[in-house]
């Protein structure tokens, strides 16, 4: 008999109409009923007890379809062969089975019941695939999805992507199980089905392969499982846990401790099939710990239970790994008993499987058999008409062949006409979608912009306010960073919300005469100052009639080119050129916008007007939205112009705005230039950052910090915050920075890591070539909050690694920390000649790591693991970190606890504290505040907020 998991639970489905016990429906049927009451409690009653008594059940379904079919009960006839169904599933009468659910299936169909036939085909898609009928499972599941999305059910939606992912997981088609088993997860978010998501992680886990992935979905799957009431389905989530611990980790207590978990819940539910599963994982763990006698008391609980209600697989491994065990300490005699119960179980193994080999081949021999006797019957039907229809006479022959030609002219006329209204019919549903679907992302970028607007406006008014009354310097330089920071995302916004006004045809230009020569200096002159910063040449050449005026929409005109002097001068290296230039002819002007920038690639060039679009040889490095050029080109054709590009890579390139000379209706307002509208509060463009000229002497008192950083707001902001306390140089670039290095030494370096010409990334893997700037503090301060970003630069040696937006004081710690460990380096073993081994360092972590939890472990432990005496472990380890042994040891775990508070994988601060392997909570929290500068506590409530 086969008893699956999925298949059980798939009785839990809530369909009986009665909820009385079997005995008290059993009492009831003895009494006289009306045929369709009757009907109800045989169905009500099979339904309760199919599992556990299957032959009754038949009895039952049986009584319970004649009645139903005598009196016209339709629904209690589906509902008698779906648990028909399940009965003869239960005894292994597969083709029996299969049979009686595709008579309910039909019915279901007849009846138009959508949730009667995705029950009958939920089990049927199981009896298929217990026969191995793969093609019959998979279209099963095809149309279980069809009735799902129609249904609009969001748990039977979710539901059968699960059983999708789980029927490729076990077709080893791991690519095609990920997409909906992802899907499902989205599905029971909203749903907020905590134990629906860990069933699914566990699956998910199934379905990858790197090593990574899978340990933070199990890891999900356990997380989400120990909070959910529900015990059965925790009993597989633990154990598949504790198999991962066991079988890819080496982690034997931590297996053990899973495992553990996962038999007693199934010892107290009686499950003997999970019990004897993980008295195996149990067993295994605790002989690799060399703890025989407890590994003995499990493998004797799995012995002890029956063979029908227990796998004799696991029975078998068990009884070899322990005829190994004997073997190997010498016990040759129980060595050999336990390996004859093992071939014992092998040989009834064996035949299991092939009496189960016996009965699916039996299953699709009659499912074949019936198909063929359909055909059959078919064909001899369609023989004894073709033998009516030669008795005819010649005349009827011919009449009938006009009166079926006209027929079949008229027919496939009709089939034409409703295949075409189909069609029809099918693109106006699916216009319809999209137009909804397109109002939807149109509201969903208006509602995100409007939100923005209003936090930006209560910034920047009061802002504005408190400039003009403020006087001093000092303060006024911070406000005016924040305000031109605050208009520079209101600027943002404000084009996401045009981009949905652009989409919705809800945008409103106001047309107007202004000067386009006016016009085009105010903007231009918005971005001399960032120019000068970068040392760019930037021309402005105009070749037009003397205060000549266009009728256009100025706002919009100005929104087109700020977008393109913005790109070009944020893609023109230092020293380039930028070209404005504006000519006429008697139909039109052009403005073209020329730098010597990279260039586009060939490749990406007809792309880049597409919304959202950065070409991958620059967004890495400089970043942007991917909606300025498609938001600028669209206004171009909405101001009935054209914005072209012409571009070649290491050739710069050269933007085009076309606009045509059009005639205005007459009274057309004149607009002021912006220069001649009231000025705004401050000015807009960047402040030019200073040139890196050194500002200190080499016998001054503060340690010297090098700030590389390309937005000129955030080095000033950094230089001003930090110049109490170290002798700032600046560098905007990774090759600005190497170059200072070149001449100036300094004791700590903070770097960004998109910009420009060579980022952060790069800047750190040249410092690693050169011997004399490898020991140097590196810390990486950026936006790139990604965990591969964060493993790529540990990975290439930086020391410590800051996201913005970021805690200054949380900052200033870190940096105060890193330059501790310098000083002390340099004062501890300054004259002392340590053995150049780099390697050893990561040795030595990769051991701290594997033994973190362990707080049992320590120096002693290390030494050993790596070959040296402790005294030795310590004169190698200090000159190549800073620190001693102890205090390495430390700093690892301590790294480790910031990564594990930062994401949130833990419900408390003690959680964290034991996975690192610290005992005491006060000694965690002081060291851990005194080297990140915020306690772990305040930590975990930030992350939690975000």
């Amino acid at each position: 008999m086969r008893f699956p998991l999925y298949f059980c639970l798939l009785f839990l489905l809530p369909i009986s109409l009665f909820a009385q016990q079997p005995d008290s429906l059993r009492a009831l049927l003895t009494t006289p009923l009306p045929d369709s009451t009757r009907a109800k409690v045989l169905n009500d009653l099979a339904g309760a007890i199919h599992y556990y008594a299957a032959e009754e059940t038949l009895a039952l379904t049986a009584e319970a379809i004649e009645i139903s079919q005598r009196s016209g009960f339709l629904l209690e006839e589906i509902r008698a062969y779906y648990h028909e169904l399940q009965a003869r599933y239960i005894l292994d009468q597969m083709s029996a089975a299969i049979e009686a659910g595709q008579k309910g299936l039909k019915k279901a169909q007849a009846l138009g019941d959508q949730r009667w036939q995705y029950r009958l085909l939920n089990s049927l898609h199981h009896t298929f695939e217990e026969i191995k009928d793969y093609d019959k499972t998979l279209s099963a599941l095809n149309q279980m999805q069809i009735i799902a999305q129609a249904l609009e059910d969001p748990r039977l939606i979710s539901d059968t992507k699960v059983f999708l992912g789980n029927f490729y997981i076990k077709q080893n088609r791991k690519d095609l199980a990920r997409p909906p088993l992802e899907e499902a997860i989205f599905e029971l978010k909203a749903q907020n089905d905590t134990l629906g998501m860990a069933n699914i992680y566990s699956l998910l886990f199934l379905a990858v392969e790197d090593g990574q992935d899978r340990k933070k979905l199990i890891l999900k799957a356990t997380s989400l499982a120990e909070k959910s009431p529900k015990l059965f389905d925790k009993i597989s989530i633990f154990h598949v846990y504790g198999n991962y611990l066991l079988r890819e980790e080496n982690n034997y207590p931590a297996a053990i401790e899973q495992y553990r978990k996962s038999f007693e819940l199934a010892y107290r539910l009686g499950e003997p099939m999970y019990s004897t599963q993980t008295c195996y994982g149990l067993g295994t763990s605790f002989l690799a710990l060399g703890q025989p006698d407890s590994a003995w008391k499990y493998y004797q609980i799995a012995f002890n239970i029956p063979d029908n209600l227990a796998p004799l697989t696991w029975k078998k491994e068990m009884m070899l790994d322990w005829s190994n065990h004997h073997k190997a300490n010498g016990r040759l005699d129980s060595a050999y008993h336990y390996l004859q119960k093992a071939l014992t179980v092998s040989d009834s193994l064996q035949s299991q499987k092939q009496r189960e080999e016996l009965t699916d081949a039996k299953a699709r021999y009659d499912l074949a058999q019936k198909d063929a006797k359909i055909l059959s019957s078919q064909l001899e039907l369609a023989n004894q008409v073709n033998i009516r229809q030669r008795l005819v006479g010649g005349g009827a022959i011919l009449l009938g062949m006009l009166f079926g030609g006209f027929q079949w002219v008229s027919l496939r006329q009709r089939r034409k006409a409703k295949a075409i209204a189909l069609a029809l019919e099918r693109e106006k549903v699916a216009a319809q979608q999209l137009r909804e679907l397109d109002e939807l992302k149109g509201q969903f970028f208006t509602n995100v912009s409007h939100e923005l607007r209003t936090p930006l406006t209560l910034i920047i008014s009061p802002l504005e306010e408190s400039l003009k009354a403020l006087k001093q310097v000092g303060l006024r330089a911070k406000l005016t960073t924040a305000l031109r920071n605050s208009q520079r995302l209101l600027g943002l916004t404000n084009e996401i919300l045009d981009l949905a006004k652009l989409e919705a045809g809800k945008l409103s230009l106001q047309w107007s005469y202004f000067s386009l020569e006016k016009q085009l200096r105010v903007i231009c002159a918005a971005f001399q100052s960032e120019a000068e910063a970068k040392n760019l040449d930037f021309q402005l050449q105009i070749d037009l009639p003397h205060q000549k005026e266009i009728y256009s929409a100025q706002k919009q005109f100005t929104t087109i080119l700020t977008n393109l002097l913005a790109n070009a001068v944020k893609f023109t290296p230092a020293d380039g050129k930028i070209t404005v230039s504006a000519k006429h002819n008697h139909q039109s002007f052009q403005i073209m916008i020329a730098d010597s920038g990279p260039g586009i690639p060939e490749e990406d060039l007809p792309r880049i007007f597409d919304r959202f679009y950065q070409s991958k040889y620059t967004a890495r490095n400089l970043g942007g939205t991917g909606i300025g050029l498609s938001l600028s080109q669209q206004l171009a054709h909405l101001l009935r112009g054209e914005l072209t590009a012409v571009s070649s890579p290491q050739q710069g390139s050269t933007f085009t705005l076309t606009l045509p000379l059009q005639p205005s209706p007459a009274g057309a307002p004149h607009q002021p230039s912006e220069s001649e509208s009231e000025s705004p509060a401050v000015e807009t463009s960047y402040k030019t950052l200073p040139p890196p000229t050194p500002s200190w002497s080499p016998v001054g008192p503060l340690p010297r910090l090098l700030i590389v950083e390309d937005n000129p707001d955030m080095a000033s902001y950094l230089q001003e915050q930090f110049q109490q306390e170290y002798e700032c140089f600046m560098a905007r670039n990774g090759q600005e920075a190497l170059e200072l290095l070149e001449e100036t030494p300094v004791d700590l370096i903070t770097s960004d890591v998109m910009m420009p010409t060579m980022d952060g990334f790069e800047l750190r893997r040249r410092i690693n070539e050169e011997a004399r700037l490898h020991d140097i503090p590196f810390l990486l301060l950026t936006a790139r909050a990604l965990e591969k970003d964060k493993l790529r630069g540990f990975q290439l040696g930086v020391d410590d690694y800051v996201t913005k937006p970021f805690s200054l004081p949380e900052l200033r710690a870190r940096m105060q920390c890193l330059l501790k460990n310098k000083q002390h380096r340099e004062s501890e073993w300054g004259d002392v000649p340590p053995e150049q081994d780099a390697s050893l360092v990561t040795k030595a972590s990769e051991y701290i790591d594997q033994r973190m939890e362990d707080t049992s472990w320590g120096i002693e432990d290390l030494a050993r693991d790596l070959g040296y005496s402790q005294r030795h472990l310590a004169r190698v380890i200090g000159p190549l970190t800073g620190l001693s042994p102890v205090q390495l040891v430390l700093e690892i775990r301590l790294q480790r606890a910031y990564q594990l508070l930062s994401q949130g994988q833990y419900a408390g601060v003690n959680e964290v504290r034991f996975a690192v392997g610290i005992e005491s909570a006060s000694y965690f929290s002081r060291k851990f505040k005194a080297r990140f500068g915020i306690s772990p506590t305040a930590l975990m409530a930030r992350s939690n907020s975000h």
